[in-house]
Order: C-alpha cells, then sequence, then structure tokens
C-alpha cells in the first residue's frame, strides 16, 4: 500500500492501527483507526526524520496504566507532545559547515579622487591646553 522506501513507521504501511497498537490495513478484522502519523496512506515524505515519541512509547495516549493507544478501554488523553501520533517529526539539522555567501563586487569608481591614506604610527594633532587657551582669550582682536 505505498512506495516501501516512504513506509509510515507508525502503521508499518498499511495506514490503520489495531486492537494490538500494530500497523493494519483497513478491512482488517481488528483495524481500529486511522493512523495519526500518514493520516490513513501508509506514507510518509521522509520516513526517517520520524522518532518514536518518548513519552507515551509511541503509543500516542496515556490511560490509567500509563503510555497506551486511543482504542484501548484503559485510555484517557491523548500525548501532548507528539499530538496522539507516537511518534515526532525532527528533519535533520542544519548543515554545520553552511555555504559562505559570495563576495560582494568591488563598489563602482565615483569618478572622485580618493582620501589620502593616513599612517597609523602618525600621532594625532595637538589639543590645545588650558594656557593656550586662556592666552587667546587675553589678546585684543
Amino acid at each position: 500500500m505505498g512506495n516501501l522506501a516512504n513506509k509510515c513507521p507508525r502503521c508499518n504501511g498499511g495506514g490503520w492501527i489495531d486492537a494490538f497498537d500494530k500497523g493494519c490495513r483497513r478491512d482488517a478484522f481488528h483495524a481500529k483507526v486511522e493512523c495519526r502519523v500518514c493520516n490513513g496512506q501508509g506514507r510518509v515524505e521522509q520516513p526517517g526524520d520520524w522518532h518514536q515519541c518518548r513519552k507515551c512509547q509511541g503509543l500516542g495516549g496515556f490511560g490509567v496504566f500509563g503510555p497506551c493507544g486511543e482504542h484501548s478501554m484503559h485510555f484517557r488523553h491523548l500525548c501532548g507532545d507528539c499530538a496522539g501520533r507516537g511518534w515526532l517529526h525532527t528533519p535533520p539539522p542544519a548543515s554545520s559547515n553552511p555555504v559562505p555567501a559570495p563576495a560582494a563586487p568591488p563598489s563602482a569608481s565615483t569618478g572622485y579622487p580618493s582620501a589620502p591614506a593616513t599612517s597609523a604610527s602618525a600621532p594625532p594633532p595637538e589639543a590645545p591646553t588650558g594656557a593656550d587657551t586662556n592666552q587667546a582669550l587675553r589678546s585684543p582682536s
């Protein structure tokens, strides 16, 4: 019921879940609910990106005695982590070596001469001291 390479990990390609929490086909005698991972299709795009939910142990819900399927007589509520699917979609992490962005193109010439280069070792210009400032204030203009 679908490409073997894209087989749903929850129902094993059957599209339905039976009374024993195993994958099955829709026409199986013990078929109970449509698979929540593949929505009854029996296949998913990237089966390797799906991992069993650790909280509900892949069953999709909780009952009086712990994890269980939603058709169990002890069932109380769906798992909040996986929304009742029993499996979580976790795509692979992005590459650790990202492709570097291309270098910026050189800027176009504007036709103006460039500013003269300054020496990094040249001392900064001298600031006037307090005495020089006072002298300039006393001298008549």
